[in-house]
């Protein structure tokens, strides 16, 4: 009987590919905003009509310039709730991390590069040591992520469709059902 020693994990394909639902927000934002005052108008009534953090993240973004939307999408919890909750992680210190210059999502993706992606390394480093494997991450390796960021941000995400890219790779590769599913996030 042999015991499984490595693991290959997904990390990073979400960060670099735009993988995440909370993704589209910037990308809708962005829409609304060429098309006007009643998209915005629009967006903030079906959200008012939404329960929970999501509704909420999304009407506190509606309306503000384009660091404090890259800053506030990536958290769990608005920006007055966080100095109660995390010591040291306020708006202001997270503005100061926002990539500047660039489309809205490029930089909401290298801004959860920089940030959000190094939590969840470390949580899957600590969770397979803890089970006595080693876990290896190959959308990290330097290649792929040159190839990502030379990506436009429409390649990324076209429609509103996350991980287009990746999802057009795996095709014929990988069956249907799983392509298509809908993403399970791995909650704390």
């Amino acid at each position: 009987k042999k015991k499984v020693t490595v693991v290959l994990t997904g990390e990073g394909g979400d960060e670099l590919f735009a993988g995440y639902p909370r993704y589209r927000l910037p990308r809708v934002l962005a829409l609304t905003r060429s098309a006007g005052v009643w998209p915005v108008r629009v967006l903030s009534v079906i959200t008012a009509l939404a329960d929970g953090r999501k509704g909420r993240i999304i009407r506190s973004c509606l309306g503000k310039p384009d660091d404090f939307v890259i800053a506030s999408n990536a958290r769990y919890v608005l920006a007055e709730e966080v100095g109660r909750l995390c010591e040291g992680d306020t708006l202001e210190a997270r503005l100061g991390l926002v990539p500047q210059g660039g489309n809205l999502l490029t930089r909401t993706l290298e801004f959860d590069q920089l940030t959000y992606l190094h939590n969840v390394l470390e949580r899957m480093d600590k969770m397979t040591m803890a089970a006595g494997l080693e876990a290896r991450v190959p959308f990290l390796d330097h290649r792929i992520v040159e190839f990502a960021a030379k990506l436009a941000a429409s390649t990324k995400m076209p429609r509103l469709q996350t991980k287009a890219v990746l999802k057009r790779a795996a095709k014929g590769l990988v069956p249907p059902e799983l392509i298509g599913r809908r993403k399970s996030g791995f909650g704390v």
